[in-house]
């Protein structure tokens, strides 16, 4: 509360302490608006630094932090990026399915198919029409696109299983 000054009649203080924190209400307005709504050269930044937004995202930054980090998480938690990444789980699974091929550098087959179930539950929930943690979806996406992290990596499916918890968890706050 604001100090009372000898000066001033006891009513104004009443009156300027609601003025503040209308102010203070407005401004904190603006900034969730500005999130939800980066510029276009956030969204542009957003698309060409994905990986490293992302990493951010994953150790915990705020998105209403940053204009950039605001529209990365605007994209990722849209519904088209949500199915895109729903699709390729499935599609990665597809594949472990399938015999290795020598052509193209594929996840590790014994580890995805140890963690089938895990993988099309990530993929229904991504497609799912409640509200995601970006933080979690992020995961995903690097679990997915980073050929050193577990998918590509682990042998036995322990490591990846681990991760796909993870990511569920995050997912889902």
């Amino acid at each position: 509360m604001l100090q009372h000054h000898r000066s001033l009649p006891h009513s104004n203080l009443a009156v300027d302490e609601r003025w503040i924190q209308h102010v203070l209400a407005a401004e904190h307005a603006r900034t969730v608006e500005r999130a939800l709504q980066p510029p276009w050269s956030a969204r542009l930044a957003a698309r060409l630094f994905g990986d490293r937004l992302d990493r951010a995202l994953i150790d915990g930054a705020d998105p209403t932090t940053s204009a950039t980090l605001a529209a990365r998480a605007t994209l990722l938690g849209s519904r088209t990026t949500r199915a895109e990444l729903a699709d390729e789980l499935d599609a990665v699974l597809a594949s472990a399915q399938r015999p290795p091929s020598r052509l193209r550098a594929l996840p590790r087959h014994a580890a995805l198919l140890a963690n089938a179930s895990l993988l099309r539950e990530l993929a229904s929930i991504l497609r799912g029409s409640a509200p995601l943690y970006v933080r979690g979806i992020a995961m995903v996406r690097r679990l997915l696109t980073d050929g050193t992290g577990p998918m590509y990596t682990s042998r036995d499916g322990i490591a990846l299983g681990r991760a796909l918890r993870k990511a569920r968890a995050a997912v889902n706050g």
